[in-house]
């Protein structure tokens, strides 16, 4: 484990809502725990997390969501990303959460890092996913992007 300002500058870089066309393959994984102990995973895009600062990550989700839901419960939740050939975690508190338009906005701090990694294998990705409508996919996300920016 490091510290929360640990997270390398390309798992960073993915998140920076820069160059949306560029990162249509990038994906990350939020884990979150339902009251029962259970865990709960989202898969994300990079049109719904927002790298603030190296210790601040935003993310989009829909408010009924159980990401949403576990999120509003604990607290607490983790977001997995490939970069630089591992795993990257960050383990994330939540801070704020706003809903807008039918979404939830909420801003985390990042408050340790876990590497995971193998010397037997480099990680290429977390998720593949193909956009049924990649055009409107990113105009949604930059709409995602510029509310995550400005939300206070």
């Amino acid at each position: 484990m490091s510290s929360a300002t640990n997270l390398p500058a390309d798992w960073l870089a993915q998140f920076d809502g820069t160059a949306l066309e560029d990162k249509l393959g990038v994906s990350a994984i939020l884990a979150t725990a339902t009251q029962g102990d259970w865990p709960h995973l989202a898969y994300l895009s990079c049109g719904e997390v927002l790298a603030v600062s190296p210790g601040r990550l935003r993310l989009y989700l829909c408010p009924g969501s159980g990401s949403a839901a576990c999120l509003r419960t604990s607290g607490r939740a983790s977001l997995h990303a490939a970069a630089g050939g591992i795993v990257s975690e960050a383990r994330l508190t939540s801070i704020r959460l706003v809903e807008d338009d039918n979404r939830l906005m909420i801003e985390t701090q990042v408050v340790e890092t876990v590497r995971h990694a193998a010397p037997y294998a480099r990680v290429t990705g977390m998720i593949g996913f193909e956009l049924a409508d990649p055009a409107q996919t990113l105009k949604r996300w930059e709409d995602q992007i510029a509310r995550l920016r400005s939300f206070n």
